[in-house]
């Protein structure tokens, strides 16, 4: 893999594509419940398609886990990385939720202006600016949707995705030696220990429909930081690519319990296909667009579901929504994102690269 980073100077194209076809994935999923309720989102995850539908979140972190490590190896300190991963999740998220606070909500609510203001919960929503305290619930908002009273589902991965970063932390500070050693170990015990407790749970029977636990996106991401702590070791081969991907939809569709076990194969599967590097064109580029796509789509396909005047199909529901996302995922990164990346600053601390 190493020779791969090299050809592409640690900047394959592979995984912009990957970022935002997922991004995209999402919202089409999500554009199936919005519009014809929760019912027809579990049939959907119960379906032929539930492998591919399934597997999208488990990419997402295992990409995150290889980009956000080498990130981590190549920052002069620890309190910088910190400093950055926070620089890169906050003022967007910040800004998202005052968004749909104080103009999404009141625009949607069923209530008057002052009950709104005052309601407990767009004090408890407000929190989610934090990443660690979410709520779904603005008062009186899409109460009549066929999803109902969610404004901003997908929000259930960010506590996990930070808890990665400072758990990314954690083995760098308390292991000196054999830190790739030490995640893989992470990922295989955690791997084995969820699928032996779903089994004694729920027995050998497949899972009820739904999303992945985030337990599964944490292995994930362990999986994708080891991958590239073993760079140097480990092949880029295609066969490798095909059983690793035959076994992640087997295993996140067909095995009962299996989705536990799938970290390392959709790892593997995931960081094979980020260094394909296609050649960059304007569908590459939009990949910058993708955590603002993240942050705005179920609410704004929430609120194109809540206009009358639109049918409520899925396909219309996807293409309009995302129309509006990626607007507005654009101003996000142009007003938002990308002004803080220039004016990022490190401050000092920890002055070496992290060692691998």
């Amino acid at each position: 893999m190493t020779q791969r980073l090299d050809e592409t100077r640690g900047r394959a194209s592979g995984f912009d594509v990957l970022r935002l076809t997922l991004a995209i994935g999402v919202l089409m999923v999500h554009s199936v419940d919005i519009a014809h309720g929760l019912a027809a989102g579990d049939e959907l995850f119960s379906s032929v398609l539930r492998p591919f539908v399934r597997i999208k979140l488990p990419m997402f972190f295992a990409i995150s886990g290889f980009l956000v490590t080498a990130s981590f190896v190549k920052a002069p300190g620890m309190a910088q990385f910190l400093w950055q991963r926070a620089l890169r999740i906050y003022p967007a998220l910040v800004a998202a939720v005052l968004v749909f606070s104080f103009v999404i909500g009141p625009a949607f609510t069923v209530f008057s202006t002052s009950h709104y203001l005052t309601d407990p919960l767009l004090a408890r929503y407000l929190l989610n600016a934090t990443g660690c305290s979410i709520s779904f619930e603005l008062p009186g908002v899409f109460g009549a949707n066929p999803h109902p009273r969610t404004v901003n589902t997908q929000l259930w991965t960010l506590p996990f995705e930070l808890g990665c970063y400072l758990l990314l932390v954690l083995v760098a500070t308390v292991v000196t030696r054999g830190r790739a050693t030490c995640l893989l170990l992470l990922t295989l015990l955690s791997s084995a220990g969820l699928f032996l407790y779903k089994v004694r749970a729920q027995g050998w029977v497949p899972v009820p429909p739904g999303p992945v636990s985030g337990y599964l996106l944490m292995s994930c991401f362990l999986a994708g930081a080891w991958l590239y702590l073993c760079r140097d070791r480990m092949p880029y081969c295609p066969r490798l690519f095909g059983l690793s991907l035959a076994a992640s939809l087997l295993l996140l569709g067909v095995v009962p319990g299996g989705d536990h076990l799938a970290a390392l194969p959709v790892a593997y599967a995931t960081v094979y296909l980020g260094l394909r590097n296609p050649r960059r064109g304007v569908y590459a580029s939009g990949a910058r667009f993708s955590y603002g796509i993240y942050l705005y789509g179920f609410a704004v396909q929430q609120a194109v579901a809540s206009v009358g005047w639109v049918p409520r199909v899925w396909y219309l529901n996807f293409a309009l929504g995302g129309l509006i996302t990626l607007a507005l995922a654009v101003l996000s990164y142009h007003l938002v994102e990308a002004p803080t990346l220039r004016r990022l600053k490190t401050f000092a601390g920890f002055r070496r690269p992290v060692a691998t």
